[in-house]
């Protein structure tokens, strides 16, 4: 498919685990979101750029770009075992971050349903090099996020100079963040 949105997310902690967090996802067209929590772990906060994304772009065929391969794996292959398996593993071991990955499970089955294409991709984080632009992005906003929610500041910020979101707030009150 020609027509999907590129977008890549990322999370940062700062000091993990326990301390402030913040996600974002930067997209092909130039926009970003970003939003955070006063406490939290670097893989919670990963997932939670990759359910931003979901909220974001609800009927769109999308190309996400994650550096996360903890993500990427929940994503792309384990939620769906562990939801046929009743949220469990192997071993009985408790799934981290469960909630989350419940969150991401029904909006990608609510894509999945609606016919849209959700690809992934792994990229290199950190690289500062251009090649992974869209990640390099959203790495500035996340970390930015999570200073200011480690400040007390408003957390949630977008492209479009937003200060607030209904879908974000939606998605912290039922974490409890």
């Amino acid at each position: 498919m020609t027509n999907k949105l590129t977008v890549a997310s990322d999370g940062s902690c700062l000091k993990n685990p326990g301390g402030a967090i913040g996600w974002a996802w930067a997209d092909d067209k130039g926009r970003w979101m970003a939003n955070g929590a006063s406490a939290g772990t670097n893989q919670s906060a990963e997932l939670l750029g990759l359910a931003s994304i979901f909220l974001a772009f609800p009927k769109t065929d999308l190309l996400v770009q994650l550096d996360s391969q903890y993500t990427l794996n929940i994503a792309d292959k384990w939620m769906h075992g562990w939801a046929k398996a009743g949220w469990t593993r192997k071993g009985n071991e408790p799934i981290k971050n469960l909630d989350i990955v419940k969150i991401i499970y029904k909006l990608s089955e609510d894509r999945r349903k609606n016919g849209l294409v959700t690809e992934f991709q792994w990229v290199k984080g950190h690289g500062k090099n251009g090649f992974y632009e869209l990640n390099d992005r959203a790495d500035i906003q996340c970390g930015l996020s999570a200073r200011r929610a480690r400040d007390g500041e408003n957390v949630y910020l977008d492209s479009a100079g937003n200060l607030e979101s209904a879908k974000q707030t939606f998605l912290l009150e039922k974490l409890g963040l």
